[in-house]
């Protein structure tokens, strides 16, 4: 698995987008070469063997060379500047993301069945810092700027909330479950925009309406009764949400400054969780058990490289060419890779009113991401008219 998931990490990085910076130099450098038979007959061993009519090099190809060359480069400059603009690549980065982060949940599991010792705080730690350290170098770059280190750092902050809840509530609670709660974060993104817009559309307690009864059949008609972890896993549509409007901001005043707005949005969540693991009490000590299971330094190197360094910094990048709204739609799957990985990888499986909760919940957000009822109505009138 470990392997499998280190190839996508590969085809994911090569989906990153580079500034191709072509330098204006000239392939045929080698005809402009001085002609090696123009030496001095004092220094030759045989002057009598020195070439004395010798053609100097086209000088009139050379320049047309010249010219041609940078235009050449030009072409293939904006042709892949085209193709890296494409909306059809990004929202494929997107669901490349949502079906990477889908297999975080199961991940942690895994993670605390392999070390029984291990608790959420020295979890945390370990996985934010590694990836905060990973990303480290873009941050360097834009160390001056402390408007936007401290703004990026603060939606860090933010954010942690909904990892705190997620490593928490995955103790006890399942897998499946956690992705579907996790989903609610659309429904939370329509509230706090309501609220700050002072508009809320009928739409938006429709999506409210149909999420509490999904939430309801998963927690007290489902599988699994309900734990204490649900609750902590409340904290996910709550840090995300938000920290997806805080984000949104920042891209729309620094749209130049991408991978360093990754790179300060990790540092942001690594302090919170050493802040965390200090104020309970967590030491370096507390690590070690990590490194006695080869297999838990496996999932900790791929969530710490691909389901976190990487995603994030390939989501910021995305979503400054995806709109919302397509973005919102695609993310809503995870909950179906989320429960695809859990029943493979742990062997848990929903029960119908399970599958009907969670359908629900998906049902929510994509009703209002699509504004359903407005269309809906608007359909009706336009046929009453007819």
């Amino acid at each position: 698995m470990i392997m499998c998931t280190f190839i996508i990490l590969f085809l994911a990085c090569c989906l990153l987008p580079c500034n191709f910076a072509f330098k204006n130099t000239n392939p045929y450098h080698f005809i402009s070469r001085p002609n090696r038979l123009h030496r001095n007959k004092k220094s030759h061993p045989f002057p009598e063997l020195i070439v004395h009519n010798i053609k100097e090099p086209d000088l009139e190809f050379e320049v047309s060379i010249s010219n041609i060359t940078p235009n050449v480069l030009s072409s293939v400059e904006s042709n892949t500047n085209s193709i890296l603009e494409q909306p059809a690549l990004w929202r494929g980065c997107i669901l490349l993301i949502t079906i990477i982060w889908a297999t975080n949940f199961a991940l942690i599991k895994q993670i605390y069945q392999s070390v029984p010792s291990l608790d959420p705080p020295v979890y945390s730690i370990v996985r934010f810092s590694g990836a905060a350290i990973l990303l480290s170098p873009f941050a360097l770059r834009k160390i001056e700027n402390a408007e936007l280190a401290i703004s990026c750092m603060a939606v860090g902050a933010v954010r942690a909330l909904a990892y705190v809840g997620q490593s928490i509530g995955l103790e006890t609670s399942t897998a499946d479950k956690a992705a579907f709660i996790c989903t609610l974060q659309i429904v939370w993104v329509a509230l706090v925009s309501g609220l700050i817009n002072k508009k809320f559309k009928l739409q938006t307690w429709v999506s409210v309406l149909l999420s509490l009864v999904g939430t309801a059949l998963l927690e007290l008609h489902g599988g699994s009764a309900p734990v204490v972890g649900d609750l902590w896993l409340l904290l996910q549509p709550l840090g995300f949400g938000s920290g997806y409007l805080l984000l949104e901001n920042l891209i729309k005043k620094n749209p130049d400054d991408l991978q360093a707005i990754s790179a300060f949005q990790l540092i942001g969540v690594a302090l919170s969780m050493l802040v965390w693991g200090v104020l309970t009490g967590y030491s370096i000590e507390d690590v070690k058990p990590i490194f006695d299971s080869p297999f838990a330094m496996g999932c900790f190197a791929y969530a710490i490289v691909v389901t976190t360094a990487g995603c994030l910094l390939l989501q910021t990048i995305a979503f400054k060419r995806v709109p919302a709204a397509d973005a919102s739609i695609i993310i809503s799957s995870e909950p179906v890779w989320a429960a695809a990985f859990a029943w493979a990888l742990l062997g848990e499986s929903l029960s119908q009113l399970e599958v009907i909760g969670g359908v629900l919940i998906v049902a929510a957000g994509l009703s209002y991401e699509f504004n359903l009822l407005e269309r809906l109505s608007t359909l009706y009138l336009g046929k009453k008219k007819e």
